[in-house]
């Protein structure tokens, strides 16, 4: 129940969004220039919120996506903006424990673009 409320309270901050539209709209020319398995990274920090790079790896490669494309978090920064790193990561991810957190404030929005995919 408590997941429903907070699927309908992110739709309604879309709804009353005035840039929606804006938003969208990048976020569905961002979304066409990313692989799959890109796509997919930035699905499942829509889902967690944040993960460490082994962590998206695991859940990417579990969906079952061509994981060849797949990037590190710090590439979909530079690529997309929606991510954004902890400040305490490391210049070199060699364990691949840095942690990165979706946006808040187009997580809505992003989880509206992936509603409409399914």
């Amino acid at each position: 129940m408590i997941r429903l409320d907070v699927r309908a309270e992110e739709k309604s901050k879309v709804l009353s969004d005035p840039n929606a539209g804006a938003i969208m709209s990048d976020i569905e020319r961002t979304m066409k220039k990313l692989s799959p398995a890109q796509r997919e990274t930035i699905k499942q920090f829509v889902i967690y919120g944040d993960l460490s790079t082994a962590g998206t790896r695991l859940r990417v490669k579990e969906t079952g996506v061509n994981m060849d494309q797949w990037a590190v978090p710090d590439f979909l920064i530079q690529q997309t903006g929606w991510l954004i790193p902890n400040a305490g990561n490391t210049a070199y991810d060699d364990v691949q424990q840095n942690v990165y957190i979706i946006t808040a404030a187009v997580r809505p929005h992003l989880q509206a673009y992936f509603s409409k995919q399914k």
